[in-house]
C-alpha cells in the first residue's frame, strides 16, 4: 500500500492510495495535486498517523528574506491548468490582461504561470491565486479565433510568489525559486517508484486519449521528483 502525501507550502494533508487498487486512485491524487499546485510524495504506508517517517519531497530553507534572490516577472493566471517543471503545455488566453502581458514581452520570454483558486473569477487579483506556481519560458504565441492567443510554454522551475509588484495592466510579482531535493535512492524508494510507474502504465493502457509513449517515458525517469511531476502533468 502507498500513501500519497500532498504538501502545499509547509502545511499538508494526506491521501491514501492502494497499490493494488483501481488505477483511478492515482488519477484522483494527481488531479488534486494539479488543482492545488502542490507536491505529491509517495511514501510507504504505516500505521503511524503522525507521519514521523521522512517524506519531504523538497525542503524550504528558512533563510532571511534579504538572502533570497528574488526575480520580478509577469504573472499569468490560468484556470484549471497546472504546468509542471519540465513539461510543455499549450495554453489559450483571451482576457485583456493576459493578452497585454504577452504583447509586452520582448526578448525576455520568462513568466510565472499560476492557477486560480476559483476558475470562475474572470479578473483574478493576487488574493485569487495560489502561492505556488511555475516559472516558464514562452516559446511561441499564435493568434487564434475570437482574438485569443495560443501560447506554447515550457515549465522550468517551481516557484513561490513572495509579493506582487503590479496589478495593471497585468500582474507582476517577485518570485522565489524553490529548490527540489530528491530522496536518496534506496531499495524502498526504488520499489515505490516502480509501483507508481506500473499504476501509471495501467492508466495509459486504459485511456484512449493518452499516448502509449508516455508509459515508456515514465519507466525511464529515475528521479522521484520528476516522476511525480510527469505523472501528475499527464493526468
Amino acid at each position: 500500500m502507498l500513501r500519497v502525501i500532498v504538501i502545499p507550502g509547509t502545511g499538508g494533508f494526506k491521501l491514501h492510495l492502494l497499490s493494488r487498487g483501481p488505477p483511478s486512485g492515482i488519477r484522483r491524487a494527481c488531479a488534486l495535486s494539479r488543482r492545488t499546485q502542490c507536491h505529491a510524495i509517495f511514501v510507504p504506508y504505516t500505521s503511524d498517523p503522525s507521519g514521523n517517517r521522512p517524506a519531504a519531497r523538497y525542503t524550504e530553507r528558512m533563510a532571511d528574506p534579504t538572502e533570497v534572490l528574488l526575480e520580478d516577472v509577469p504573472v499569468l493566471a490560468v484556470r484549471d491548468v497546472v504546468l509542471y517543471p519540465g513539461a510543455m503545455l499549450p495554453i489559450t488566453v483571451g482576457r485583456p490582461s493576459s493578452v497585454a502581458l504577452v504583447q509586452s514581452m520582448g526578448e525576455s520570454r520568462s513568466l510565472a504561470i499560476v492557477s486560480q483558486l476559483d476558475p470562475r473569477v474572470d479578473a483574478p487579483q493576487p488574493k485569487d491565486l495560489y502561492e505556488i506556481g511555475t516559472l516558464c519560458v514562452m516559446h511561441k504565441a499564435i493568434r487564434v479565433p475570437r482574438d485569443n492567443l495560443l501560447l506554447f510554454c515550457e515549465g522550468t522551475t517551481r516557484i513561490r510568489i513572495r509579493e506582487f509588484t503590479a496589478t495593471e495592466p497585468f500582474l507582476r510579482a517577485r518570485i522565489e525559486k524553490l529548490e527540489e531535493i530528491d530522496p536518496a535512492i534506496t531499495p524502498e524508494v526504488e520499489a515505490l517508484r516502480q509501483n507508481v510507474v506500473s499504476l501509471f502504465q495501467q492508466i495509459v493502457s486504459a485511456s484512449p486519449n493518452l499516448s502509449d509513449d508516455l508509459s515508456a517515458t515514465a519507466a525511464q525517469i529515475v528521479e522521484p521528483a520528476r516522476l511525480a511531476d510527469f505523472v501528475a502533468g499527464n493526468l
